[in-house]
């Protein structure tokens, strides 16, 4: 024991004087704040206690970039944005703050055309719909979207009384004991038993009334094939249909898809599919059976900053915006950062915690002690075991953490030695229906960004993107040239590069973006952002109207940067107040 105790001492002493050597500065040695991850919401954290006073913090990130996220990569000579790519800033109510910083420095920003769609619209095997026939399904779309935001805004907000909420989906229970299906194997055997039993996903399926499996309890695991002239309609089954009793207030949520439901507006056909993709699953990384109603529209973002999108296409990338904020409070050698109290390539992977401070131990080695910690990692991360804590949460806090979404929004981008897909007004986005939901549905060339460039790419999302991300880059590309040629004939040449994201299976983001299911009520989400002790949590889940938004994670940073600054007076008050209640009694011994 002795031996390890100095062994820890011994390296932490070393990564100390390593900072230092490096940055040509002593790095705090005992910080107020401990801030895990450089996203655009750790940075915007440790930018508002830098503010109020507080310099002595020490933000780890466990890649060798700020920006989380937010990130660039050179593609065939161009500048890409892998992650967040655009702004909405203009025409609505509000200011998005990073839509004024990116004009403060002149960011290179697009305003996205999708005026085009109507009459770019393909059909499974080539050729294009007609423009009045994508026109009426959209409005059709629009309108129940509509009547869902006025049904939205009508459901006023109470909390829920314990025992009603007391379920979790099947996935949630995989969350929680670490063990999410990600490899072809795991999920076949996943889908043999669940989906072959329930017929939906286990992200869909509630653990409480699925598990354990009565049939099988009551009558036995033995499952007899019916095979009889007869057919099974020969036997007569009274079914006792279950119900749910409406509790006014308590249950006042939806799925979006319910919402089409009670509309008579399921969409079925190719068209209507790919139609619902573009207004749902593009904004939401996740398909209209998940997402919540109440908690998605209208959207909060489009109304407060406006619906016009502006694509981001700047040599600098996305991440200046990053920079911008931190070269306000943080140390800079021309675009590199020197500032000792950022750590690079440092992956936390433990943090304990009690009434007196937190202990981060990274798996380089190092450890950091300081009154509080931040914890900025997606809500992916959280529910992935990248991060012990210790102890362990309480379950109030486990269950916000496993019941929330992450999703997956996935751009693959394509250089091909020509150009053979139409530019011009109008023609910027392109659809592609498929009876298949979301295969390779929405497309975008970069010509007006790019001019010469030759760029396209296509977005994919949730169970697509789990798909491209485990098959190889060949099979992606057989994929592609497939609908490319569908669209635009089989005389078009094979792409000369191709860069495919893989958000959901790096460890250190899970995912792109949060998003809000269904039956997850404010009263779990406020318990999702609730710190425990001296553990604080932000990130874009945190922050309810942009949750999924770089503005959200922006403003989510600034907010428990606060609610740490009260965190930290509180404590500094308990501790005057004990040093006072103990002097006058060694007063009197002396």
């Amino acid at each position: 024991m002795k031996y390890i105790r100095s062994r820890s001492l011994i390296v932490s002493l070393f990564c100390l004087l390593f900072s230092a050597m490096v940055s040509g500065a002593d790095p705090p040695t005992s910080p107020s704040v401990i801030i895990v991850g450089a996203g655009i919401s750790g940075i915007s954290a440790a930018k508002t206690l830098h503010e109020a006073g507080i310099h002595d913090f020490i933000i780890l990130e466990a890649t060798s970039r700020i920006g989380g996220r937010i990130k660039k990569q050179e593609f065939a000579g161009h500048t890409i944005e892998v992650g967040a790519n655009w702004l909405h800033g203009t025409g609505g109510s509000k200011s998005s703050p990073l839509f004024e910083m990116a004009k403060e420095i002149k960011l290179k920003m697009f305003l996205s055309d999708f005026s085009g769609v109507p009459s770019n619209t393909y059909t499974q095997d080539g050729g294009l719909f007609s423009k009045e026939e994508v026109e009426t399904t959209m409005k059709v779309a629009e309108i129940v979207d509509e009547m869902g935001a006025i049904l939205s805004k009508y459901w006023a907000y109470k909390p829920g009384l314990p025992g009603l909420d007391d379920d979790i989906s099947i996935s949630e229970l995989q969350r929680q004991s670490h063990h999410v299906p990600i490899t072809p194997l795991a999920m076949v055997i996943d889908y043999f038993y669940h989906d072959y039993e329930d017929s939906e996903p286990p992200w869909i399926t509630g653990l409480k009334h699925t598990l354990p499996r009565c049939a099988n309890e009551d009558f036995g695991t033995d499952a007899h094939f019916v095979a009889d002239p007869r057919g099974f309609e020969a036997v007569v089954h009274h079914i006792a249909k279950q119900f749910i009793s409406y509790k006014p207030g308590l249950d006042d949520d939806i799925s979006i898809l319910e919402l089409q439901r009670r509309f008579h507006h399921v969409p079925i056909t190719p068209l209507e599919m790919v139609i619902d993709y573009f207004y749902h699953d593009y904004e939401d990384s996740e398909p209209p059976r998940i997402t919540s109603l109440k908690h998605t529209l209208p959207r909060r973002a489009k109304e407060d900053f406006g619906t016009d999108a502006h694509y981001v296409a700047d040599p600098r990338g996305f991440e200046a915006i990053v920079h911008q904020i931190a070269k306000q409070f943080l140390s800079y050698k021309g675009e590199d950062i020197t500032d000792p109290r950022i750590k690079l390539n440092q992956v936390v992977k433990k943090i304990y915690y009690s009434k007196s401070g937190v202990e981060v131990t990274t798996e380089e080695g190092c450890t950091y002690h300081a009154k509080a910690v931040v914890v900025s990692v997606s809500i992916g991360v959280l529910q992935s075991d990248l991060i012990a804590f210790e102890p362990a949460f309480p379950e109030w806090k486990k269950q916000g953490i496993a019941e929330f979404s992450m999703g997956t929004f996935t751009k693959i981008f394509l250089q091909f030695p020509h150009r053979f897909w139409p530019t011009g007004p109008g023609t910027e986005f392109f659809l592609y229906a498929h009876q298949k939901r979301g295969y390779y549905p929405i497309w975008q060339h970069l010509e007006n960004e790019m001019p010469g460039a030759n760029i396209l790419f296509v977005l994919m999302t949730h169970e697509e993107s789990a798909r491209i991300e485990q098959q190889s880059q060949n099979e992606t590309i057989a994929d592609v040239m497939q609908v490319l040629r569908k669209m635009f004939g089989n005389d078009i040449p094979k792409p000369s590069r191709i860069f495919i994201p893989r958000w959901k299976s790096d460890r250190f983001y899970r995912g792109a973006y949060s998003n809000w299911p269904n039956g997850y009520s404010e009263a779990r989400h406020e318990q999702l952002c609730e710190p425990v002790g001296p553990v604080h949590f932000t990130g874009e889940h945190t922050n309810v109207p942009y949750l999924g938004y770089a503005d959200g994670a922006y403003l989510a940073g600034i907010k428990t940067a606060n609610d740490v600054i009260r965190y930290l007076q509180k404590s500094s008050i308990c501790e005057r107040t004990q040093e006072e209640s103990i002097t006058p009694t060694v007063a009197r011994k002396l």
